[in-house]
């Protein structure tokens, strides 16, 4: 069985960069800190193929975390990760991507 990998189209746009998440940012349930806080960034993004046509359920992970989270029936996401983090986009037959949030 061959499996064919497909590049894949990964639009992020980068949100909220220098923000102190001081109201309700939580993490494992509980506030965080504000020295964590200000190390955190939100990116937003939409995960498309070639075509344009948005992937549902395309996994955005923050390398060497459980933090991630997996893109919606539109192909959107969003994440709070560290800053400087680097992002893991993987999908079942296309090649993951790593990329600098």
């Amino acid at each position: 069985m061959k499996v064919r990998k497909t590049s894949l189209l990964l639009f992020l746009l980068l949100t909220g960069q220098g923000t102190l998440f001081a109201s309700g940012a939580k993490e494992n349930g509980l506030p965080l800190p504000l020295s964590q806080q200000a190390d955190k960034i939100s990116i937003t993004g939409s995960v498309v193929d070639s075509k344009g046509e948005p992937l549902i359920g395309v996994s955005i992970l923050e390398e060497g975390t459980t933090n991630g989270t997996i893109t919606d029936f539109d192909g959107n996401f969003s994440l709070s990760v560290s800053a400087g983090a680097m992002i893991d986009i993987s999908y079942i037959g296309y090649k993951t991507q790593s990329l600098a949030a």
